[in-house]
């Protein structure tokens, strides 16, 4: 009876990294050999993951900025137009 298939695996929830994020233990190749690959695309998949999720607040805050603006100018408007 053979042994069972170790399994390495970063999740990803919702986007396809450039680098490998799963490895499979296999007679010709187990898992321990891959080890320092698997690590070394764990630090690239964590600084991909942080710069994405920098990059989507930077953009939110852009976004809530113009709507903070247009609503002041709205307000202003308003403001102009009563007196």
């Amino acid at each position: 009876m053979g042994r069972e298939a170790l399994r390495l695996e970063f999740p990803l929830w919702n986007w396809a990294p450039p680098v490998q994020s799963t490895w499979v233990d296999t007679d010709e190749v187990p898992l321990e050999k891959v080890l320092t690959e698997a690590m070394v695309n764990l630090m690239v998949l964590g600084e991909l993951s942080y710069r994405r999720r920098v990059i989507g607040q930077h953009v939110r805050r852009i976004e809530r900025k113009r709507e903070l603006e247009k609503l002041e100018r709205q307000q202003r408007a308003e403001g102009t137009r009563r007196e």
